[in-house]
């Protein structure tokens, strides 16, 4: 199966990411979860931000089901700050020291999701693959502003018999 997979409708690019992580087919994971995700919960708000969409708690199960587990990294990673003449790359201080590292060390160890601005992305094996159809060679520095990165992770130990 091609792992690059375009999000079904406006409210779905987690769990689409999720699937592609999973090298399954948006669909089948949708109906396996179950949860209605296009129900309106802010009808005052634009586009996307109006429905429910899925949350990681709507997916735990039917990952273990499978053989995955995922896990929430709730650090923030706008390891730059930015300013009306540019933006400023820190290495991390004062309450962002050490993150930059960090989201290296997590990128480069796993596969997962990422979260910008309501919407998400998969990095799989140093590529990020955009539900909206495209796929980016990964570089660190598209850490910033993303916030929360969740790593997902098989383990046949996990799977729910």
């Amino acid at each position: 199966m091609n792992r690059l997979q375009v999000q079904p409708d406006a409210a779905s690019c987690f769990i689409t990411s999720i699937a592609m992580v999973m090298n399954i087919p948006v669909a089948q994971l949708i109906e396996e979860v179950g949860v209605d995700h296009m129900s309106i919960l802010h009808p005052g708000r634009p586009g996307s931000y109006k429905y429910r969409g899925h949350h990681i708690q709507d997916l735990t199960e039917t990952l273990l089901n499978h053989g995955w587990v995922i896990t929430p990294n709730w650090a923030k990673y706008p390891i730059s700050h930015f300013y009306p003449k540019g933006c400023i790359m820190c290495g991390g201080s004062g309450k962002f020291k050490g993150k930059w590292v960090e989201g290296n060390l997590l990128i480069s160890r796993a596969n997962g999701v990422m979260q910008y601005q309501g919407h998400s992305c998969a990095w799989i094996d140093g590529q990020l693959y955009n539900p909206c159809g495209k796929i980016q060679e990964f570089h660190t520095t598209l850490l910033v502003g993303f916030h929360p990165l969740f790593k997902v992770n098989q383990n046949e130990s996990l799977l729910i018999r």
